[in-house]
């Protein structure tokens, strides 16, 4: 699909939103679906207009990622930082109980199947810098500078 941001491949079944990255290369990114989902049915097709409104309306759209327990909480955690904010890799770790994790964090974040909904380009070294996004520091930059504007435009509506 393509998009403002550039283009997503997903994999989406009956139940739900498994899997979204970006593209860069269409050929690597179905190898790279193909090795996530490798015992699955893939099939290429157009993406529907529902499910689309549903990505970028965040509405009726289940994500349901496959990883370990401490991904899945680290996933998760990831979900409840709001629009317009950022978490260190530290913060993180001590959100979920252990100060000790953050390079677990990161290796949970690195891990993210469903790019930009589970919003791991929310996460920054502790310094403040951007760093480790798999898609590239241009575009984690992109959609953070995204959603400022989306939230400063929204509340200077009359």
């Amino acid at each position: 699909m393509e998009t403002n941001l550039g283009v997503f491949v997903a994999v989406h079944s009956q139940v739900g939103l498994h899997y979204l990255h970006f593209v860069n290369e269409e050929e690597s990114a179905l190898r790279n679906v193909q090795d996530f989902y490798g015992k699955y049915d893939i099939q290429k097709g157009e993406m529907s207009p529902e499910l689309k409104s549903k990505l970028f309306s965040h509405k009726g759209l289940k994500l349901l990622p496959l990883g370990t327990d401490f991904q899945l909480r680290v996933w998760q955690k990831l979900t409840s930082i709001p629009s317009g904010e950022k978490r260190s890799y530290k913060q993180l770790a001590l959100e979920l109980g252990d100060k000790k994790a953050v390079r677990a964090v990161g290796t949970a974040i690195g891990a993210n199947p469903i790019a930009y909904l589970i919003p791991c380009h929310r996460v920054i070294q502790s310094s403040g810098k951007l760093a480790g996004f798999r898609w590239g520091l241009e575009r984690k930059n992109a959609l953070l500078n995204l959603e400022r504007l989306s939230l400063h435009t929204a509340s200077h509506v009359i």
